[in-house]
């Protein structure tokens, strides 16, 4: 507005690019983590064997038993975080098709209770017009993460674990939103902008890598994750994928 004249505007699609610098990235972190990790898992596995059977002595006082469950559940914790690293490091490109997540999304839920010791109660509503482009595994990864950290974030406020999942859609944007949604305390306002920086955790017994695997796995797919509130004021993680017509299946 305001302006004498013509203008010409030029637009670039940095995707190729985007996806380079991250298959870079990942090649990068796949030949650190293969140097370090022989020499820090097999020294780990050592330590947890070897205190695990000094537990098993019947003449160890209950003082020295709860330090040898501390340093247990510590080693757990370090290998723990070494095969989140990996993981990372591991990742392969995705293998992009199209998903029905009407279909797809129930099918996560009932996968996840049935490889869960103790059942969750998830609640699924909403619906998607089109299908999402993406990989099924990775986002699979993905939302396995965050139904787990809504349910044990409900479990530690109400005592029960349950989540919901909500699908919606942009027609506009193209875009499919899948959001997990949980009871619990939620996230202070200073910690929002750090939740997906690799180690950072609110968490005693955190590693800090979930969040930050699961950016990792949506920037693969050209898929986003954020944190928000519901209207409702209640906790919730939104993925955010490209719909694909059905016409271009």
């Amino acid at each position: 507005t305001g302006r004498d004249g013509d203008a010409i505007l030029f637009i670039d699609d940095y995707t190729p690019m985007t996806q380079f610098a991250q298959s870079l990235k990942l090649n990068s972190l796949g030949r650190l983590t293969g140097s370090i990790a022989h020499e820090i898992r097999n020294p780990l596995a050592a330590v947890s064997n070897a205190v695990q059977l000094l537990a098993e002595n019947d003449a160890m006082s209950e003082g020295d038993r709860e330090l040898a469950n501390i340093v247990v559940r510590n080693t757990k914790r370090m290998n723990d975080t070494v095969n989140n690293v990996l993981e990372l490091s591991r990742r392969v490109p995705p293998n992009l098709e199209a998903i029905d997540v009407n279909q797809w999304i129930p099918s996560v839920m009932h996968e996840f209770n049935e490889a869960s010791s103790e059942k969750a109660a998830l609640a699924f509503t909403g619906s998607c017009a089109w299908p999402i482009l993406g990989d099924k595994s990775q986002l699979k990864r993905v939302l396995d993460n965050l139904i787990d950290n809504a349910v044990r974030h409900s479990q530690d406020k109400t005592g029960e674990r349950t989540a919901d999942l909500h699908i919606g859609q942009s027609v506009v944007q193209r875009l499919c939103f899948i959001d997990v949604i949980d009871n619990g305390e939620g996230v202070a306002e200073n910690d929002q902008s750090r939740l997906f920086e690799p180690f950072f955790t609110t968490r005693p017994d955190g590693t800090g890598l979930g969040l930050y695997l699961c950016k990792e796995l949506c920037e693969s797919n050209s898929a986003e994750i954020s944190y928000r509130r519901t209207h409702d004021g209640r906790s919730s993680f939104r993925l955010s994928l490209r719909m694909q017509s059905r016409d271009a299946q």
